[in-house]
């Protein structure tokens, strides 16, 4: 074999070899392992494996603590209760039969006030510790029951802890809710104390296929709440030390120094050439007499630190992000304003998330009611199930420019006056009537025609563009308003605004006093407001002058 021959199979043999040691990897550094990271022993397997009973009740149990006794922990659960519930979610019937739509609302108002077992909490109040404990916990039970007294159709609000187990059908399906404490029963065998599925509505957010359990939403984030909560309760304690040392006297010897003399004490050992009166006119009153190998200085605390500072910051923005919120959501941060819309738009997307959720487990208490209703029962329609909820209004910095559009969307019938106050919490019906009742109770004479008037200025705002016949709709009783306010005519562009109602008001003060003749108020009137009609005018002027009083001084008349 020539030498060109042995070097061409040395080299066939050393790429052999060479093959015969490669390994294929994927493509991915995250799965090599590395000494500079930490081992990840967390199993691949499915949601159930992952939610046990023990890791549930640990993490309830970390989460209610920090609930319990961290500021920011439970300032930020507070806030973004606030920000979903609000003033509460109002639902309202959308079947296509006003009547009976009407009518279902007005009931389901009235049930929602006393829908608790307990008779203590309403709707609202019910909404807000559901969302807590979705936060907290994970997960909230809203049982239907009845009533042992009067047999009315009620709902029981059950923690997590309540509820041990969930039984499912191969497909996921849960038929039966476990409460804790009930007796053991052989597989396949049904308790009688389980509660049935349809009989339970579970809360919430499912973040994986097959998960039937809540997790806390602050999970990830508990250890970093923890470390927050412990190194500002640690800097607490060191700023309290170095606020309490104050002063410091350093001593040349080895020896503790005894108290410093404040000038005024009995000296141990008398210096006649150096009497009080000489360090007080030196130092003052409150001075020190120290020895001559000691020195006194004044501590100044430099605690907190502006290192620490910034690192408590950065672990509350790790915090915040964990409940899927911008950090100025919860801080009120000043990120200036387009960044400020934008950290506000992210969160109002969020908050829409949790309320979609609410309002999913609301539709099965509207449907509890509805179906076990006595009163709704005759003419129900197909579609009773149709239903509206009207949650809390958007985070906004221009309040003022909403409200003025909310304004003109009622005015032009695109927003009814049900929904213009579901934001608020309330109910439109009431809104109106109540409004109606306040007018003629302030003022028994006014007619119908200025009720309709005054509700119109109040509903819609003086600089809100108003067709002639401006609809003002609701769900209820509020129909028979929206009539009467479309007959009234063009009441908006007939209506003064603040500044021409001051000046109206000033005008028939002077008349009152004395200061200006009525035929010269009502010509001024009458050339400043062409729109108002001769005899709104003389009704306004329509006033006795006052005598100016005579002069004390002033000789009795003859």
């Amino acid at each position: 074999m020539s030498a060109k021959s042995r070097r061409k199979a040395r080299a066939m043999a050393a790429i052999q070899q060479g093959l015969g040691t490669v390994r294929i990897t994927a493509g991915y550094d995250a799965t090599v392992w590395s000494r500079n990271r930490s081992t990840i022993t967390h199993a691949v397997q499915d949601a159930t494996k992952d939610l046990t009973p023990h890791v549930l009740r640990e993490l309830r149990k970390h989460s209610r603590y920090l609930y319990c006794n961290s500021a920011v922990y439970s300032g930020a659960v507070k806030r973004l209760v606030t920000l979903i519930v609000g003033t509460g979610i109002m639902s309202t019937s959308a079947s296509a039969t006003p009547e009976w739509a009407k009518r279902a609302t007005a009931e389901y108002a009235l049930w929602a006030k006393r829908c608790d077992i307990t008779r203590v909490d309403q709707m609202p109040a019910r909404q807000q510790a559901i969302v807590r404990a979705m936060i907290v916990d994970g997960e909230c039970f809203d049982l239907k029951t009845n009533d042992e007294i009067d047999g009315q159709e009620s709902l029981q609000l059950l923690e997590a802890h309540q509820i041990e187990d969930i039984i499912c059908t191969d497909v996921g399906r849960p038929i039966y809710y476990v409460p804790a404490g009930a007796k053991k029963v052989k597989e396949g065998e049904v308790s009688p104390e389980w509660y049935p599925a349809d009989k339970v509505i579970h809360y919430f957010r499912k973040e994986r296929p097959g998960q039937r359990r809540g997790v806390p939403l602050f999970a990830a984030a508990i250890n970093t709440a923890r470390d927050v909560d412990e190194i500002i309760n640690i800097e607490k304690a060191a700023s309290k030390a170095a606020g309490k040392t104050v002063e410091v006297i350093n001593r040349k010897g080895g020896q503790m120094p005894t108290r410093a003399r404040r000038i005024g004490e009995a000296a141990t050992t008398s210096d006649p050439s150096r009497p009080d009166s000489y360090f007080q006119q030196v130092v003052g009153p409150e001075g020190l007499v120290l020895d001559i190998d000691e020195k006194y200085e004044q501590v100044v605390s430099q605690r907190p630190s502006t290192a620490w500072q910034g690192f408590i910051d950065f672990l509350l923005g790790i915090f915040c992000l964990a409940g899927d919120m911008p950090p100025s959501a919860f801080l009120q941060l000043k990120v200036g304003g387009a960044d400020t819309r934008r950290d506000l738009a992210s969160a109002q997307r969020v908050i829409e998330q949790w309320q979609q959720l609410v309002a999913c487990g609301q539709q099965q208490a509207w449907d509890y009611f509805v179906e076990n209703s006595k009163v709704l029962e005759p003419g129900r329609p197909a579609d009773w199930r149709n239903v509206t909820h009207q949650f809390p209004r958007k985070l906004t910095v221009d309040d003022g420019r909403t409200s003025a559009q909310d304004r003109a969307d009622i005015a032009s019938g695109a927003t009814t006056v049900d929904e213009y106050c579901g934001m608020y919490g309330a109910s439109g019906t009431a809104h109106v009537a109540t409004l109606r009742a306040e007018m003629l109770e302030i003022n028994p004479a006014l007619t119908p025609e200025q009720v309709n008037t005054m509700l119109v200025k109040r509903l819609f705002g003086v600089d809100v563009p108003a067709a002639k016949s401006a609809p003002v709709t609701d769900t209820g009783a509020g129909n028979a308003d929206q009539k009467s306010l479309a007959e009234s005519g063009d009441l908006q562009s007939a209506a003064l605004n603040g500044a021409q109602v001051t000046a109206l008001v000033e005008i028939a003060l002077k008349v009152a006093t004395g200061e200006l003749p009525r035929e010269s108020a009502m010509a001024i009137a009458r050339a400043s407001f062409p729109t108002v009609s001769a005899e709104t005018i003389a009704s306004i002027f329509d006033i006795t002058p006052k005598q100016p009083a005579a002069p004390k001084d002033a000789p009795p008349a003859p």
